[in-house]
């Protein structure tokens, strides 16, 4: 009898369930405009975000003023402290139940023209989509933090470029920085290009970590599931790489002092400069180059579980 009762209910569940999705479906697709907000003459110094589902990418212009697409509905705040010089832009939505559906969200964004030039604090904290930061501009810190998306940094800080992302590809090029921290647990690493005054550190708990051309103080770099690549990268510190699933590989690469480990995966690298090196790996071969291991050199410690050792000099 039992069974007799369930069977109406669940069949009955399921057309409810597709009648609500013939019905989502048919609700129309909001359109963006776009929402210009014009501040020339006006004085810039920090800027704080706070965005749900926006793209946000900083160009530079003649003037300042900002471009928000929109809708009625679906709109942003922006507003300007001209005593604080505080430009703060944020974003707020009617919440209702088929909002939340990506099927009716149009593309929304935030672009944001500056004159080229020097900036105070910028703080973007946003929930999914893609931040740009266009070369031209020299941010004294930057905070970020995002749950979903992609970033990609050009401009300048001249002290900290703290970046957390729970979901995309991270990629700092052709910039200067203070001091990198780069914080992501699902997605790709980049530097390319960068010169940091102070300390870099990477973590990723799945993605790798690329690297063309790197100077900083010391450098941090720790994967959980993810290889490190790096080439043409300097530390004049310390350079601690660890890889627990992943393999680890080095060209062109130096560092007053070497740390190396990985769990699984294996460890190739050309220095610089000589080393002295201490290398093992408990079931892996270890090969490395007469000519960089000196008593001399800078220490070297590289250390696998299960993987292989390759380390020689540049000639």
């Amino acid at each position: 009898m039992k069974k007799i009762i369930w069977i109406p209910l669940l069949v009955g569940g399921v057309l409810f369930a597709g009648g609500a999705t013939l019905v989502a479906c048919n609700v129309p697709r909001a359109d963006a405009v776009e929402t210009p907000y014009d501040f020339a003459g006006k004085e810039i110094s920090t800027i704080s975000m706070d965005l749900s589902i926006s793209d946000v990418s900083f160009k530079v212009g003649d003037t300042a003023k900002v471009v928000c697409k929109e809708s009625d509905k679906w709109h942003h705040e922006v507003n300007l402290n001209e005593e604080s010089k505080a430009l703060s832009i944020n974003f707020h939505m009617q919440k209702k139940w088929y909002n939340f559906a990506d099927l009716f969200q149009p593309k929304f964004a935030v672009e944001v023209y500056l004159p080229s030039g020097n900036y105070e604090t910028l703080n973007i904290k946003h929930s999914t989509g893609d931040v740009n930061l266009a070369s031209g501009f020299v941010f004294s810190s930057l905070n970020l933090e995002g749950s979903t998306g992609d970033i990609d940094i050009k401009s300048e800080v001249t002290n900290k470029a703290y970046i957390k992302q729970s979901t995309g590809d991270v990629s700092l090029c052709d910039s200067k920085f203070g001091e990198i921290e780069v914080d992501v647990s699902t997605g790709k690493s980049s530097l390319s290009n960068v010169t940091v005054s102070g300390d870099v550190k990477v973590k990723a708990s799945t993605g790798a970590v690329k690297v063309n051309g790197l100077t900083c103080n010391n450098l941090t770099v720790n994967t959980s599931t993810g290889d490190i690549e790096m080439k043409n990268a300097v530390a004049i510190g310390k350079a601690e790489l660890k890889a627990s699933t992943g393999e680890i590989e080095l060209e062109d690469f130096d560092a007053a002092e070497v740390y190396i480990k990985t769990s699984t995966g294996d460890v190739e690298a050309t220095f610089l400069t000589i080393k002295n090196v201490d290398a093992d790996s408990d079931t892996g071969k270890v090969n490395v180059d007469k000519e960089l291991d000196r008593e001399a050199g800078g220490k070297c410690v590289v250390e696998t579980d299960t993987g292989d050792i390759k380390l020689s000099l540049k000639r």
